[in-house]
């Protein structure tokens, strides 16, 4: 039985501190891969001429073929 439809599942018996250091790994692993796909961009030079959603557009679209962009945001 695992992750059944109750939430309840069966594991291998380990200490409290094993358990935790496992569950810390993966919250590590889950927020890097989160804090990779947002961009921040401070500073960045915006012309009046230039709208600032069409600019937050094409970076987007220039930044994904490096991977999913979630969030992207001039500050």
């Amino acid at each position: 039985m695992s992750e059944s439809e109750s939430g309840l599942y069966i594991a291998k018996a380990v200490k409290k501190d094993v358990r935790k250091k496992i569950l810390r790994l993966e919250m590590l692993k889950s927020m890097q891969l989160v804090a990779r796909q947002n961009l921040y961009f401070k500073g960045f030079p915006v012309d009046g001429s230039q709208n600032a959603e069409k600019l937050t557009d094409e970076l987007k679209e220039y930044f994904a073929k490096f991977g999913e962009v979630k969030n992207l945001k001039l500050i």
